[in-house]
């Protein structure tokens, strides 16, 4: 078999090639460089920059990758559910190869062999990987760049990134400009509408001190006062009573008399009854509570 590693291949109309690689949690290369991050199937995959170094001079054009890196992102070595064995290549011509662990379900570390197969692999019965399983190989997506090539990647991706920037700000000037005016326009609108609303809010606050200085005219007392004189009024109408309102002057007198054709009996308030066979029976009460019902003679005021 033709060997597989550092020759032009090809998947479908994909030319790439397959370098040497080695997978472990830490590399024990000189200069590697990490083409593949551990997962929960595999370690970390790393390739040696001389071989990448040695490929770009040969074949300039064609991208590479590494051995194990490709099979594993490919799908060709499926690790779930092994438990311990050994996946290799060899090149029956050098019978040099490459050699993978797999320990429960995870490949954990790689070697490289010359002069054949090591016989404590092949007692495990390991699987041989052919050309024949490269054929519709799905390739990562991205392959093994150098350190140089991956700076000046990331210097024309800058590049571009400030062409678009630049040509993104002369736009932006222009918007600015339109919205620098709309904006002093809008401030404007908004200056004379906080001074009208300031003129309406001074009006308001002299309407508000105007009515402050309008003070009710009656006190606590005098509303008290008014109310009870209102209560017994409407105790006295209830009774059929028609009370003089002329006598309710508070200024004239604090006791009333009033003519009855029947003596009351459900008033809330004290009375006096003055009643004889030849004279219509009246009633004396107190207006306003301030004094207990007299005769209009003992109650009456000097200038009455």
């Amino acid at each position: 078999m033709a060997t597989l590693l550092r020759r032009e291949l090809q998947s479908g109309s994909r030319r790439f090639i397959l370098i040497a690689d080695e997978v472990a949690s830490t590399s024990e290369t000189p200069s590697p460089i990490q083409v593949a991050q551990a997962t929960i199937e595999h370690a970390n995959v790393y390739v040696d920059t001389r071989d990448v170094e040695d490929m770009r001079r040969e074949h300039p054009d064609v991208p590479v990758y590494g051995f194990w890196q490709a099979l594993l992102a490919g799908g060709v070595i499926d690790v779930t559910g092994t438990w311990d064995s050994y996946v290799y290549y060899e090149n029956r011509e050098s019978e040099d190869g490459l050699v993978l662990s797999i320990v429960n379900g995870y490949a954990t570390a790689s070697l490289a062999f010359q002069g054949g197969l090591p016989a404590a692999v092949q007692m495990y019965r390991p699987r041989e990987v052919t050309e024949e399983d490269l054929a519709g190989l799905t390739l990562p997506s991205q392959p093994v760049l150098l350190p140089s090539e991956v700076a000046a990647f990331r210097r024309a991706r800058i590049r571009k990134h400030a062409l678009v920037a630049a040509s993104t700000c002369g736009v932006g000037l222009a918007l600015c400009a339109a919205v620098d005016v709309a904006l002093v326009l809008r401030a404007n609108s908004l200056e004379d509408r906080a001074r009208d609303i300031d003129a309406q809010a001074a009006e308001i606050r002299a309407e508000a001190n105007q009515l402050k200085a309008v003070r009710d005219p009656l006190t606590l007392q005098d509303r008290q006062r008014n109310h009870l004189i209102l209560t017994r009024l409407s105790e006295l109408v209830a009774e059929s009573v028609r009370p003089n309102i002329a006598d309710l002057r508070p200024a004239v007198q604090s006791n009333a008399v009033v003519e009855v054709a029947a003596i009351p009996t459900t008033l809330s308030f004290p009375i006096l009854v003055e009643y004889s066979p030849a004279t219509v029976p009246t009633i004396t009460y107190s207006v306003d509570g301030s004094q207990p019902p007299a005769p209009v003679e003992e109650t009456q005021c000097e200038n009455c």
